[in-house]
């Protein structure tokens, strides 16, 4: 039987939405996200992480930390 709760998200307690994955791989590579009260900065964490390491799994949650902020906090 399949997880279905890695498809739900996560509330920082700062209003920034992470599903599951994204949390654990935060988890994994040590990137506090429960402080951080901007979503901006979120992203500017884990773009500095990837300048020193190449990772796939960083990344994916970059671009979907981008696609967050895109639909759900900018203007059109």
């Amino acid at each position: 039987m399949e997880d279905y709760s890695k498809y739900l998200s996560y509330d920082n307690g700062h209003g920034i939405l992470l599903t599951y994955e994204d949390k654990e791989i935060l988890d994994r590579y040590k990137i506090d996200y429960n402080n951080i009260t901007n979503i901006d900065m979120l992203i500017y964490d884990i773009g500095e992480c990837l300048e020193y390491e190449d990772n796939d799994e960083l990344e994916s949650v970059l671009i979907h930390l981008e696609e967050v902020k895109y639909y759900n906090y900018i203007k059109k």
